[in-house]
């Protein structure tokens, strides 16, 4: 049986590339996938998002981002859960709020993912950016 982690890095990966088509997070992502990201500085509210609207957020930060990278500093896994740090780099290409364009962004992440099966069902996004300096 595959490792959860490595599904989870399967995701990152094709999150990365901006890839905006739902085939190719079919392997990794149920079809009643979730997204809920817990209030934070970059996002004060919070969101919910279901695979359609996530795709969507997907293609809205390809005009945000040029480039960036999930890498998984610690994991804990279950029989249907994963618990995985990340650090998230992010390098900017336009201008947005206290951001500038070409600056690296950086955020500690901490994602709960719940599993149906060998997919993702659920994924919990708790974040933490480094201070902005001006």
């Amino acid at each position: 049986m595959p490792r959860k982690v490595d599904t989870v890095a399967r995701f990152f990966r094709r999150f990365v590339s901006f890839s905006t088509d739902w085939k190719d997070y079919e392997p990794v992502l149920a079809p009643e996938f979730s997204q809920k990201e817990f209030p934070s500085p970059s996002n004060p509210k919070g969101s919910t998002l279901n695979a359609a609207e996530l795709l969507k957020k997907i293609g809205e930060l390809r005009s945000q981002l040029s480039a960036q990278h999930f890498e998984i500093t610690n994991h804990l896994e279950t029989d249907n859960q994963v618990a995985v740090e990340v650090l998230w780099t992010g390098l900017l290409s336009s201008s947005q709020r206290s951001f500038k364009k070409g600056q690296n962004i950086k955020a500690y992440l901490c994602m709960i993912f719940e599993f149906q099966g060998e997919k993702i069902l659920l994924q919990k996004v708790y974040d933490s950016h480094e201070p902005v300096s001006g």
